[in-house]
């Protein structure tokens, strides 16, 4: 069991030297079987893709380690800028947003194809959905009643939200974590 690093431990190996600009980004997108990983916390390997000038240059596969929290540390290691993955726990995907990297999750389908949908800004179609996911039927946290509270796990800033929206697609504007249903 992987025991949680001390805040100063933990936002050290967040910190990347070297940060890549806007020409050039580092994607990573779980795989298995050369399909997303329909799981990202127990994934062992990702395809890491280098993009200049919207053209995935070098691609890698990346081995992941067993520990999932110890995912996030070797994704940044590598210098990853953005995660495209299938399902991901709250606690991983928050400590990924820590660290600078931005999630796409519940994404189903071949790498390639994943990987040309995030170039050409298709993810959202509903053909990279995981089955029974929350884009092929009204979101999960979604309401027709009106305003809710999400609430940061990071810092504790709660954030009014629109009936509609559900508080897993929106970022804490603090700290950057992604919000909880209060």
């Amino acid at each position: 069991m992987h025991s949680p690093p001390s805040p100063a431990v933990w936002l050290a190996s967040c910190y990347r030297q070297g940060m890549t600009t806007h020409a050039s980004t580092r994607i990573a997108v779980s795989s298995w079987q050369g399909r997303v990983s329909p799981v990202f916390d127990v994934t062992r390997q990702a395809l890491v893709a280098e993009i200049h000038d919207n053209q995935a240059a070098l691609r890698t596969l990346l081995p992941l380690p067993d520990d999932p929290l110890a995912k996030a540390d070797t994704l940044v290691a590598a210098g990853v800028d953005v995660l495209v993955c299938g399902a991901v726990t709250r606690p991983l995907q928050g400590r990924l947003a820590q660290c600078g990297i931005q999630v796409h999750a519940f994404i189903a389908g071949d790498v390639e194809d994943v990987l040309a949908a995030w170039l050409a800004n298709r993810l959202g179609e509903p053909v990279f959905a995981m089955p029974g996911c929350c884009r092929e039927k009204r979101p999960r946290g979604s309401d027709t009643d009106g305003d809710r509270l999400c609430q940061c796990p990071q810092c504790g800033r709660e954030i009014s939200r629109q009936a509609g929206q559900t508080c897993r697609d929106l970022f804490c504007p603090a700290c950057s974590t992604p919000l909880f249903r209060s």
